[in-house]
């Protein structure tokens, strides 16, 4: 019998539990999942963090801007293509469009696909500024090469995660993400700052609209653990023996919706049809056999097809690092904290740039207050140049007057800064103000979120 050494076999498992971890980590990390602060997915985040960095102001090709992303993204520009799809205000599937875009991107509702790469462009949308005031704030890491740096998170200003839906699939989770009305959210932050924790139940709020079939039991299981059933319904209304759909459920599209109900061969339906070409309210219509068999056929419509359909709500997300499923008002508590982080962090860098602008210019105005060296050093910065005005500067000026590490940055000043020296007086007392208002927001946090 052939023998066999037990320590490769052993180390052969190791190598590929080992690798299969990595690779699992990798895909929840930095592929699937979203974060809980910001909502974005790395591919999300990389897109709009190259519109923000190269100022895209102007449109451009969108296969450029794919280009340009996978200097941060590097699997492949179709993958990024059909994220950017779903960012854009004229494809629908967020209710706070990232990218605008202009050409054919699609509908949320419509199994129809976007128009290829090199037809459609994109760039920085409005809304970004919610997404990249406080640079300071978060951690720039190296990309996968170490080429450039990239955020880890965007210091949104506002819980991101809770406006727009998302979902994903990684290595053992799954996240799908209710979306929110902005201000429901934004007034759930407002009484969590204001009461120390979160108690209102605030209802989803779909991009697609339609209704939302209220259970208080189920909405308790979104707030506190993230998971939940939500019953959603398309909007409609009846006109003669038609029943009209003006606002399809979150999730589904007309084509699905149109092929399930004929599938059913209901005898009190004659036909259901697109109408979204010519009828802007109006996406499709069923064709009932009489009038009073509408009712019938609508009871059987909404029971059989996914004109109302279940929506399995799972709040998973990144948080430090890691997936957890959370529930809507953890999200509110963690996210407050992590902007407190933030902003604490950015005025933090703010105020110690201040303060060094300040005490340049009180140097260099220590300096050219005193009337007879300052012609002294002007005449020697004309005749010998700027290290002869560093040494007279080092000469008759203390260290308490003008620090050793501001001497040369004082000596190099364009000549016509000595004979007006107010702008430095002034440059300075605005620095101080300035630093009084950072100062006073540090100390209300609570008040600037």
């Amino acid at each position: 019998m052939e023998q066999y050494d037990l320590s490769t076999i052993s180390s052969g498992v190791d190598y590929i539990k080992n690798g299969y971890i990595d690779y699992s980590e990798e895909v929840i990390r930095e592929r699937a999942l979203p974060d809980f602060f910001d909502g974005l997915k790395p591919v999300n985040r990389r897109i709009i963090y190259t519109l923000f960095r190269d100022k895209v102001k102007n449109f451009k090709k969108s296969g450029t801007l794919c280009g340009d992303t996978l200097a941060l993204h590097p699997h492949g520009d179709s993958a990024i293509y059909q994220a950017m799809v779903l960012m854009t205000q004229l494809n629908g599937s967020l209710a706070f469009p990232l990218v605008h875009g202009r050409g054919n991107f699609g509908g949320v509702y419509k199994t129809d696909p976007p128009a290829a790469m090199r037809y459609t462009e994109v760039k920085l949308h409005d809304n970004l500024k919610e997404y990249f005031g406080e640079m300071n704030g978060v951690q720039m890491v190296p990309n996968f090469d170490a080429t450039t740096t990239e955020p880890v998170v965007c210091p949104v200003s506002f819980p991101a995660v809770l406006v727009n839906a998302t979902s994903g699939i990684a290595v053992g989770f799954s996240s799908n993400l209710a979306s929110f009305n902005f201000v429901d959210v934004c007034n759930l932050v407002i009484e969590y700052i204001r009461d120390g924790s979160c108690h209102t139940v605030i209802e989803p709020d779909f991009v697609t609209g339609g209704y939302y079939v209220r259970n208080e039991k189920e909405l308790q299981k979104l707030m506190r653990a993230g998971k939940c059933k939500l019953k959603l319904r398309a909007k409609t209304y009846v006109d003669g023996k038609r029943i009209l759909v003006s606002e399809v459920p979150y999730g589904r599209t007309i084509q699905r919706l149109l092929k399930q109900i004929n599938d059913l061969n209901l005898p009190s339906v004659s036909n259901a049809y697109d109408k979204d070409d010519f009828d802007g309210e109006c996406l499709f219509a069923i064709q009932c056999t009489t009038k009073n068999r509408v009712d019938e056929a609508f009871y059987q419509i909404l029971k059989k097809t996914d004109l109302q359909y279940s929506f399995s709500a799972n709040m998973t997300v990144i948080v430090d690092g890691a997936p957890r499923t959370i529930g809507v008002w953890t999200i509110i508590e963690l996210w407050v904290a992590k902007r407190k982080e933030i902003l604490t962090k950015e005025y933090n860098e703010q105020v110690a740039n201040l303060k060094q602008t300040a005490r340049e210019a009180r140097a260099f105005m220590t300096i050219v207050k005193d009337e007879e060296k300052k012609r002294k050093l002007v005449n020697i910065i004309t005749d010998r140049g700027t290290a002869a005005g560093r040494q007279f500067i080092e000469e008759n000026f203390t260290r308490e007057e003008v620090a050793a590490d501001l001497i040369s940055l004082c000596a190099s000043r364009s000549l016509p800064s000595y004979y007006d020296g107010g702008k430095y007086r002034t440059l300075a007392d605005t620095a101080d103000n300035e630093i009084s208002e950072l100062e006073y927001k540090l100390s209300h946090l609570d008040e600037v979120i």
